[in-house]
């Protein structure tokens, strides 16, 4: 990474499961439980890796995450003695670093199984003292149960613990479409078509024969189980649109819309896939959503959080994050009708916030001795703009981008690397490291 030139600094965290397979081979990747060696070998490497830099360490127990073989990725079901000494071997080689995880599917769903997880993850902070940042929202029900698992979070970290659960400015989803990933995926009479350009496959898929074939495929074996969920959560589906609602009206929903007409939802929904030539994205938010963002004003505003749980680095091709900071600048300060944040609060929790609980200090606040990191933003004109798909990775290989308007100049160290949201080719980016413990 230090060799890399760079425009941002970037700072590295530690996989759990990358440290596992290496020290355990296929019993590592295979999620055996670890020996009393297995763990002293991967917190030597842990402790190591922290103090060359390191800034924290990350931990997966969310079961839907799969290697490219198809299994759970190594660690996810880990004992929490392993976990408890990988933690300890974090903050042997930095106070500053932090420890991050997802919790299971279950635990999402069940309280009685997220307060056990809130019993491990307090127990390693104070034993620790590391900061601890996970995933974090509002129930896709609408209910209210949200509110007593942040007053769980709040009396631990009254107790000594230091709880940071991660919030978004949005709900998370998937765009799905003929150029992404698509509910029709898998099924045969799909599958001969999917090696045609988007918009010839949109032209056959409208053959009615063609359609009918493929939608009496759903369920079979080898289809994928998208279709499935996306028709489970139907009030969480919304129609292609250029710029996707972060706050539609349910009435606009596939299962509303499907309601309100009379028909199938997976027919609709198979219509919506096809429309505008192939080139339609249909919105699918996961968790579900309850019809409105209140809770995220909430959740932002309240002093434990971290804005956080931008998640398109990891799945470039179906869920683009990286425009949440402009639409927290636009929708929530400026655009909102029911409810928004003042302009210095939305800076603030952009900025030093998040720089604080990785102990940046030397960044996050414009003064005197700070580091030069600034953007000059226009307040009335930040605003993101439509999602694009560019074909610009190795191979030819899709992602999806949002480039935004209102940013005059993003300085990093003092340089000016983008102007008026365009590269200026300026490269001052470094790697940013954690502080040893004892410095």
């Amino acid at each position: 990474m230090d060799r890399l030139p760079h425009s941002t600094d970037l700072g590295a965290q530690i996989a759990h499961g990358a440290v596992r397979a290496f020290v355990m081979g296929e019993r590592g990747a295979a999620n055996e439980p670890a020996t009393a060696d297995d763990i002293a070998r991967m917190a030597e490497i842990v402790q190591a890796g922290v103090a060359a830099g390191a800034v924290g360490l990350s931990v997966n127990r969310l079961e839907m995450h799969k290697s490219k073989d198809g299994r759970e990725v190594p660690g996810t079901f880990a004992e929490i003695e392993e976990i408890l000494a990988l933690a300890h071997a974090v903050a042997a080689g930095s106070p500053d670093a932090v420890f991050s995880t997802i919790f299971s599917l279950g635990a999402q769903a069940d309280d009685a199984v997220w307060h056990e997880q809130i019993d491990w993850v307090s127990r390693l902070s104070r034993e620790t003292g590391l900061a601890v940042t996970f995933p974090f929202g509002a129930s896709s029900d609408g209910s209210d149960r949200w509110r007593a698992r942040l007053a769980r979070i709040e009396a631990e970290n009254a107790n000594g613990a230091r709880l940071y659960p991660q919030v978004g400015s949005h709900r998370q989803g998937l765009l799905c479409g003929l150029r992404t990933m698509n509910p029709f995926m898998g099924r045969s009479s799909y599958t001969a078509l999917a090696g045609l350009p988007p918009a010839e496959r949109a032209v056959r898929m409208a053959d009615p024969d063609v359609k009918a074939a493929i939608l009496a495929e759903h369920g079979m074996p080898g289809t994928t189980a998208l279709a499935a969920l996306m028709l489970q959560q139907a009030g969480a589906v919304f129609p292609p649109a250029p710029m996707p609602e972060q706050e539609p009206d349910p009435a606009t929903s596939l299962a509303a819309q499907a309601a309100a007409t009379g028909r199938d939802p997976q027919d609709l929904l198979y219509d919506w896939t096809i429309a505008d030539d192939g080139q339609a994205l249909v919105h699918f938010f996961l968790g579900g959503y309850a019809g409105s963002l209140d809770p995220s004003l909430e959740l932002m505003a309240h002093p434990d959080s971290v804005l956080g749980l931008g998640d398109g680095g990891a799945h470039v091709d179906v869920i683009c994050d990286c425009g949440y900071p402009s639409f927290l600048l636009s929708y929530w300060v400026r655009e909102r009708e029911r409810g928004t944040l003042g302009f210095e609060a939305a800076i603030k929790i952009l900025t030093s916030e998040p720089a604080a609980l990785y102990g940046l200090h030397d960044r996050g606040v414009v003064a005197p001795g700070y580091k030069a990191d600034l953007n000059v933003l226009d307040p009335d004109r930040v605003s993101p703009r439509p999602v694009e798909i560019v074909d610009d990775l190795p191979t030819g290989a899709i992602r999806i981008v949002q480039r935004t308007d209102g940013f005059v100049a993003t300085l990093v160290d003092g340089v000016v690397v983008q102007r008026d949201g365009e590269d200026t080719g300026a490269r001052p980016g470094r790697v940013v490291r954690s502080r040893p413990r004892g410095a």
